[in-house]
């Protein structure tokens, strides 16, 4: 299982990589979007099944217990959770960046270091 670090660092570095733009076909926010990008979620679990791309919530994947959700218990669920929301609910980059920002303070974890 994952600890709350690896994931934050999955997102965050996965996020930052993407310069923070939302992954969205047409209007919909998808795991996997185009052009190699990902929601928070996504960034995590990289083997998201197509038919799970959209209309999906991550507490779906985890009942039905599909790829990293499966190996996750329920208070894991609620921070892979909160990592999507803080990247949904960013207006724009910089949102996005200060909701993580704000979600490492509060969980205690490290802002990972970026690749140049």
């Amino acid at each position: 299982m994952l600890t709350k670090q690896e994931m934050f660092d999955r997102a965050y570095r996965g996020l930052s990589k993407q310069k923070w733009k939302q992954s969205k076909r047409g209007d919909s926010c998808v795991y996997n979007g185009p052009n190699g990008t990902h929601c928070a979620y996504g960034w995590i679990d990289r083997k998201i099944p197509a038919k799970f791309n959209s209309d999906c919530s991550i507490n779906t994947l985890y009942q039905e217990k599909i790829g990293v959700a499966a190996t996750l218990d329920s208070e894991m669920i609620l921070f892979a959770c909160e990592l999507q929301a803080a990247h949904d609910d960013g207006e724009g980059p910089r949102e996005m960046r200060a909701g993580f920002v704000s979600l490492a303070k509060e969980h205690h974890l490290k802002l990972p270091r970026l690749s140049p």
